[in-house]
């Protein structure tokens, strides 16, 4: 009976060491939180069904160690390194620092949404710097808002949320709201240079200057490279939102000239006297 339990332990024991975890080793470098990869790796552990307290967990740990990290693993007395949550509490110790969160709360203070950065970027590197951070919700809601763009600002702010995943929600539906409205804005611009164009080729060969021909082609070349852009525009641009929105400029700039040129033309044909009827 003994020698049936032993042989179970150890098929156990043999089954846990077994399930290896790969995750980004853990080196020590400046940029790596240690607290966070800590969180990442308990969390494969728990998944494997490896407990903390069983040694294929230190197992594990020792295994994803590397570079300066590991080198001060085994610089560890044996006392200190026994067990899984003795080798944590250590590397913790020297590599979690205040200095780390001193700066993560200053970048916090400073962080702003960019006049073109997607809302989903910022969203992501705010939830970056909130991680490892004994912050209130209330703390988290006043950051994320403050930082965003001046419209969206104001609209969170309406609606007054009390945790950070609601004023995300809300940001995110007026985000989503304001790009419908420009993909309008921008169609019902498309189609005014297209129905400019369309008037221009009813100008007899003779009337347009080199002026006009000139923008002419400009106005037909850009509008055969923006064209594709609207047809195919998704949730991120296939060009960035300022250059898009700078070659739009420029468009309507040609367009508003071509139609001056365009009544100029008309004006003279009307002017010009009729040389088919003289005697």
């Amino acid at each position: 009976m003994e020698g049936e339990y032993i042989r179970a332990l150890q098929e156990l024991t043999q089954k846990l060491l077994s399930k290896d975890v790969h995750i980004n080793k853990y080196h020590g470098y400046e940029n790596e939180d240690i607290n966070r990869w800590f969180e990442k790796l308990e969390l494969v552990l728990e998944s494997k069904g490896i407990p903390l307290d069983v040694p294929a967990a230190r197992t594990q740990l020792i295994n994803n160690l590397a570079g300066p990290a590991e080198t001060f693993m085994f610089e560890l007395p044996p006392e200190e390194r026994g067990s899984f949550m003795l080798l944590k509490q250590a590397l913790v110790k020297r590599y979690s620092t205040k200095d780390r969160g001193w700066v993560k709360r200053r970048r916090l203070v400073a962080r702003r949404q960019g006049p073109h950065e997607l809302l989903s970027d910022y969203i992501n590197d705010m939830h970056e710097l909130f991680s490892g951070l004994n912050m209130a919700e209330v703390d988290k809601v006043t950051y994320f808002t403050e930082g965003l763009t001046q419209p969206l600002k104001i609209k969170v702010l309406e609606r007054m949320p009390e945790t950070l995943l609601q004023a995300e929600e809300v940001a995110r539906t007026v985000n989503s709201i304001s790009q419908r409205e420009n993909a309008t804005k921008e169609g019902d611009q498309i189609e005014r240079l297209i129905e400019a164009l369309n008037r221009s080729q009813q100008v007899p060969a003779q009337v347009p200057s080199n002026s006009a021909r000139n923008t002419l082609q400009k106005l037909t070349q850009g509008l055969d490279s923006l064209t594709p852009i609207t047809t195919h525009k998704v949730a991120a641009c296939s060009e960035p939102q300022g250059n898009y929105e700078r070659k739009l400029d420029e468009l309507t700039s040609l367009m508003q000239r071509m139609e001056v040129t365009l009544e100029s033309a008309a004006f003279g044909a009307e002017s010009e006297p009729c040389c088919c009827s003289g005697k």
